[in-house]
């Protein structure tokens, strides 16, 4: 075999490894692209949406743009570095952004346009790699396309599976900036110190994102107060000062633990912060207090930045299963594991509430906190109100409902937080909305 035929299969190679590689840091960056974008607009179909139309739309472009023109491959990859190093500060784009005048939707787009030069860039060289085969149009757009699909597969598969577990965001970009160094030129002492720097760059840098299975989180501190978000939500926040809970809700879920005759065992379904607990264990100390948190990364959290009292139980796994397995009685149960709009739909139905029942002494109390927002909040109350024959409300700005519920009759007979002024109103069943007797009833889900 000659020299050129040679040279000539290397250079296919190269251009059939450069197409996988773009492939695979298409896939890495839009799905990290929703988890970028989480702390500022929300997690929400909605959100993906955008996410993928721009995705699909700088590949449109770019397709379009390669076809039409000619371009150097080697300085295109360079401008996807280029455009790639802003993403380094994300987090300060996306905060000012959110901070603009103008509604959710145009600052979701306005911050998703981050995504789009590399998207477009990355379709340009499609077409000008499949000339680049020196093949019939059929056979190069066949090779090109497989490669990149195939790298597409594998960016998913790694990111998914590894990236997301063992990395942050931003190690997961350096990573990218990395990968991207491979691709430019063949100065290979240039290429090697580059990356060398950026590889220690990925291992230093400390995110402080507190990694989770089940939703994106963040924790800020801002002078005295703490806040905990997740899914672009504030779930918890507190003052550091005096440790007393930030929310309005909090001091209605607090007073209504005074509905219970004897609030001596207590478990909150639903964790969050903790700081809840916190102010219960301090006014009550000798009270047993236990949590239920299905996400491990929220007890870290509540231990190491709440600082949950270690006197406070908190075991992981689903609420529903752990109450089924469990023959304790309570005398007081906190629901609240809820996320922005609507809960887990085993968690709002007859059948769930009367397990809630069955582990609460009679003269107990079941509190729980739903979004006001949401549309089938009549729905969940009427579902509480089937189960057990008495059930107050109280609605704290700027969206939530707190609901207190007993088999016996509500009468404040314990010690209340002064501090948090509350006023329960008795619910009537309203016979508009629905009874969601279980999951099958359920038909939004």
């Amino acid at each position: 075999m000659s020299l050129q035929s040679f040279n000539l299969m290397g250079q296919k190679s190269s251009t059939i490894t450069i197409a996988f590689l773009l492939g695979l840091m298409t896939l890495v960056l839009e799905i990290i692209a929703p988890r970028m974008l989480a702390p500022y607009f929300g997690v929400s179909h909605v959100v993906w949406s955008v996410v993928i139309s721009y995705f699909l739309a700088g590949l449109f472009l770019g397709y379009w743009l390669g076809a039409r023109h000619q371009f150097s491959i080697d300085k295109l990859i360079l401008f996807n570095l280029f455009f790639l190093l802003p993403m380094y500060f994300y987090r300060e784009i996306f905060w000012q952004i959110s901070q603009l005048p103008f509604g959710w939707a145009v600052q979701t787009f306005s911050a998703t346009a981050l995504f789009l030069p590399n998207t477009i860039i990355i379709g340009i060289l499609s077409p000008i790699l499949a000339e680049r085969l020196n093949l019939n149009t059929k056979a190069a757009s066949g090779y090109i396309s497989a490669a990149a699909t195939l790298g597409s597969i594998v960016g998913a598969l790694i990111t998914g599976f590894l990236l997301l577990e063992y990395l942050s965001t931003i190690q997961i970009i350096l990573s990218l900036v990395g990968l991207n160094l491979l691709l430019i030129g063949s100065n290979f002492l240039l290429k090697g110190s580059l990356l060398a720097i950026i590889v220690i760059c990925i291992f230093s840098n400390s995110d402080q994102m507190y990694k989770s299975k089940y939703q994106f989180i963040e924790i800020y501190r801002v002078q005295d107060m703490l806040y905990f978000w997740a899914n672009g939500f504030l779930q918890s926040a507190k003052n550091t000062k005096d440790d007393t809970p930030f929310f309005n809700h909090s001091g209605a879920v607090l007073n209504a633990i005074s509905f219970a005759k004897k609030p001596e065992r207590l478990i909150n379904l639903g964790l969050g912060g903790g700081e809840i607990l916190s102010a219960v264990k301090k006014k009550y100390p000798e009270m047993t207090i236990e949590a239920v948190e299905i996400d491990p990364t929220v007890v870290k959290i509540a231990r190491n930045e709440f600082l949950l009292p270690d006197s406070i139980q908190a075991y992981i796994g689903d609420a529903r299963l752990f109450l089924q397995k469990s023959s304790d009685i309570y005398d007081v149960v906190i629901l609240d594991c809820y996320t922005v709009p609507s809960p887990p739909p085993h968690l709002v139905t007859v059948e769930f509430y009367n397990l809630l029942k069955s582990k609460m002494a009679h003269d107990g109390v079941l509190i729980i906190n739903f979004y006001m927002g949401d549309i089938h909040l009549k729905s969940y109350l009427n579902t509480v109100a089937k189960v057990f024959p008495h059930i107050k409300t109280h609605g704290t700005p700027p969206g939530n409902t707190i609901a207190a519920a007993s088999p016996s009759e509500l009468k404040i007979s314990g010690e209340l937080f002064p501090e948090y002024k509350t006023v329960f109103s008795s619910y009537k069943f309203d016979p508009h909305h629905k009874v969601y007797t279980d999951i099958k009833s359920i038909g939004y889900y």
